[in-house]
């Protein structure tokens, strides 16, 4: 008799630790459909908030593989050395940052500030947006003293070699700068290898202005 109850009361316990462990089953598969449902629903939200559109001009891109300003840690960063470094790396796509000159010319520098200063890094002092070309062109990397490229030479590379770019734009000033950065993009049928990006926000109302424009 003592035997059954025993018997019993330890059937009973592996059902009462079977039921809890189903209902901790069910309850965590609830919590798996709800957070995916709020997931999706807050991506729909997200890409019908930003407004994305087939026929816009710039497309969204795949994930690449891509090298920061070049192999900055071999080569001084910024460089057309850098970035021919990293082709040698098989990299698919490269980020790079761009000032406009006092003379309009798109460089390729990091800069600092607002204006671009570049002391830091280059034999002589001054800031991208008060020199010309011609004076930026003199100047030299204190490290492996390398020349500062315009944009247009890193597209050139891009274009040989068939790289995509991130095209980080660290020029402030917006409304200046952007035209001739389009006018560029243009000229190279760049719209699908290229990225836009920037801490300025005006950036992207221009370009959702170039897309309604076009």
């Amino acid at each position: 008799m003592i035997i059954k109850i025993i018997k019993r009361k330890q059937n009973l316990s592996n059902k009462n630790r079977k039921n809890i462990i189903e209902s901790k089953i069910c309850k965590l598969i609830i919590i798996l459909i709800l957070y995916f449902f709020v997931d999706l629903i807050l991506l729909f939200e997200y890409y019908y908030k930003i407004e994305r559109h087939s026929e816009d001009i710039f497309l969204p891109h795949r994930v690449f593989i891509e090298s920061h300003r070049g192999i900055n840690r071999e080569i001084f960063q910024n460089t057309l050395e850098s970035f021919s470094k990293a082709i040698l790396y098989n990299i698919e796509a490269i980020e790079t940052d761009v000032w406009l000159t006092k003379d309009k010319e798109l460089v390729i520098v990091h800069g600092g500030n607002y204006t671009g200063e570049i002391k830091k890094f280059y034999n002589h002092q001054g800031s991208v947006k008060n020199l010309t070309w011609d004076q930026l062109s003199k100047f030299r990397t204190k490290i492996d003293n390398l020349k500062m490229p315009k944009l247009r030479q890193v597209f050139d590379l891009a274009k040989k070699n068939k790289l995509f770019i991130n095209l980080e734009i660290k020029d402030p000033r917006v409304n200046e700068t952007f035209p001739y950065i389009i006018k560029l993009i243009e000229e190279y049928d760049f719209f699908d290898k290229i990225s836009l990006s920037s801490f300025y926000h005006d950036y992207f109302y221009k370009v959702q202005e170039f897309n309604k424009k076009k």
